[in-house]
Order: structure tokens, then sequence, then C-alpha cells
């Protein structure tokens, strides 16, 4: 058995990014609620959206807001970690 102290999989893919302090701020605001608009997030924090997404450890995508919304909107989640097969 495996530690429960030792990284996981997740935490050592994202401290090998090297995150910055602002963009680890935003990372953990993303990863504390889950999947959310792009939209709530505060406006301090979006300009770091590019970044976070280029290094790879968030995902934007599009999707219905609601089932009567009749366009989609930007949502943003934490990359889930790779697993091997």
């Amino acid at each position: 058995m495996r530690p429960s102290s030792a990284p996981t999989l997740h935490d050592e893919e994202r401290s090998s990014t090297r995150l910055t302090e602002s963009e680890n701020e935003v990372y953990e605001f993303i990863k504390a609620r889950g999947e959310l608009l792009i939209s709530e997030l505060p406006t301090r924090m979006s300009g770091f959206i590019p970044n976070l997404k280029n290094k790879g450890v968030i995902e934007v995508f599009k999707k219905k807001a609601s089932i009567r919304a009749s366009r989609k909107r930007k949502f943003v989640r934490i990359r889930s970690p790779k697993r091997d097969a």
C-alpha cells in the first residue's frame, strides 16, 4: 500500500508545471468550486486562465448553462489526471 502522505500523480504533474503564486491562487479557486462559468470568476483571476490552459492544468470547454439555454457558454475545470492503461 502507498502511504497516505505520498503525493498523487496529479499533484506531481501540477508541481512540475511551476505555477506562479497568482496562478496557484486561481487554480485553488477553481479546484474548490469544481466546474464553473468563466464569467463567475473574479475579474482579477480571469486573466490567468490562458496561462493555466497552456500549462495543461485546467481545461476550458463549452456547454449549455441550462436546459433551456439556446447558446453554449464557456466553463472551466481542473484537468483530470492522466491514467496509464
